[in-house]
Formats: structure tokens, C-alpha cells, sequence
């Protein structure tokens, strides 16, 4: 990332490599910037007055939300934080459903205002347990369609 940084540096004369975001996404962010005049916004603020994400909750009860690994990470601009931060002020529980959490970070999600996370799955497992479809093929599927159908 840092060899990257440098070329971008002196070709284009714009320094990424300090830029918060900029090594987001794999470096994404500061792509973006380098390349096609892009302005990083520090947070999912952006998205969420884009969406009236605000006002969309209003007379809500419960917020779900969920992100693919709950870490300390988490805590900076991801969407389970801004979303919580959104429905604590407006007095709305959140709860997050998560692939992994790394259990250090579970009482500081907490106090960013996620009631409650639940990993929906446990361990790790073999890959070809996790390759078993839950419905069969054919028949459910047929199911499934007749059932939106009627």
C-alpha cells in the first residue's frame, strides 16, 4: 500500500497515505481520491441523510442490522455503529447480527449503543457443512413460488 501511495505521490502530487479512509476497501478510498477527484466522508452519515435514514425510524421499535464481522474496527464509520448511534438518540434498541465477533469488543458496541449482537453462526466449520442447501432443489422452490402466488 505504501509503494502505491508513493507513485500516486509523484505522479499526481497528492499525498493518500495519511488520509483517513484512504486504505479502505483495500485501498479503495484512496484510489478514488487519486484518481477520480473523490472526497472521502468520514462516516456513514453521508449515506444515511442521503436515505432520511432519520426520519425513516421514527415510530420504530427495533432496529436489526448486521455486518459480517463484529470487531474493534466496527467502531469506526461502519454502518451497525451509525445506524445504532441514529436509533439510541431516538430511544430505539438495536440489535446486530453478525458472522463473527471478536468478544473483547462486545462491551465498547455495547456502549456505542447495540443492545444486543448475536453471531449466526458459532465456530468455524467445514466448508462442505456450510455448502448443504437448506431447502431442497426442486420441490421447495416450487413451493416457495406458489406459496408468494397465492
Amino acid at each position: 500500500m505504501q509503494h502505491l501511495a508513493d507513485l500516486i505521490s509523484e505522479t499526481f502530487g497528492k499525498r493518500i497515505d495519511n488520509l483517513p479512509g484512504a486504505g479502505a476497501g483495500g485501498g479503495m478510498g484512496g484510489g478514488c481520491v487519486a484518481f477520480l477527484q473523490a472526497v472521502i466522508s468520514p462516516d456513514i452519515d453521508l449515506i444515511m441523510d442521503f436515505l432520511q435514514f432519520r426520519e425513516t425510524l421514527q415510530g420504530a421499535d427495533l432496529v436489526i442490522t448486521g455486518e459480517g464481522k463484529m470487531d474493534e474496527q466496527t467502531l469506526f464509520g461502519k454502518v451497525p455503529v451509525g445506524i445504532a448511534r441514529v436509533a439510541t438518540s431516538q430511544n430505539i434498541p438495536v440489535i446486530a447480527l453478525t458472522g463473527q465477533i471478536d468478544e473483547k469488543a462486545g462491551s465498547t458496541l455495547r456502549e456505542a449503543g447495540i443492545s444486543a449482537i448475536f453471531p449466526i453462526h458459532p465456530a468455524p466449520s467445514a466448508w462442505n457443512w456450510q455448502c448443504i442447501p437448506i431447502i431442497p432443489p426442486a420441490t421447495s422452490h416450487e413451493r416457495w413460488s406458489k406459496s408468494a402466488i397465492s
